[in-house]
């Protein structure tokens, strides 16, 4: 806030057009096509090579997952979500079935 001017409450500057107009002129003037200027401004790098630069900055980390454990996460997970999704395959195919042959009947 600068110094010298005082607190004054929002609604009382949506209320009173004088308070207005001098809380409009306190604020600093501002680029409304600045942010058009930043992005002209910004360099060009493909999705490529920002992943490349993210894995040769990466450090490695200090303790890494034993492999036989990793594949053996990455196998439960997998059993796990294709058993979810053939348990909800099934039991559409199977209410689908039982409402053709309710209506049949």
């Amino acid at each position: 806030m600068q110094e010298g001017a005082t607190c004054v409450s929002p609604e009382l500057v949506l209320v009173c057009p004088e308070l207005r107009a001098a809380m409009l002129a306190d604020l600093p003037d501002v680029d409304p096509d600045a942010w058009l200027d930043r992005l002209r401004n910004r360099p060009v790098t493909t999705p490529e090579f920002q992943l490349m630069a993210f894995l040769a900055d990466a450090p490695l980390p200090d303790e890494a997952t034993p492999l036989p454990l990793a594949i053996l996460a990455y196998t439960a997970a997998s059993v796990t979500r294709f058993s979810i999704e053939a348990a909800v395959f099934l039991g559409l195919v199977v209410g689908l079935l039982s409402v053709v042959t309710v209506v049949h009947s």
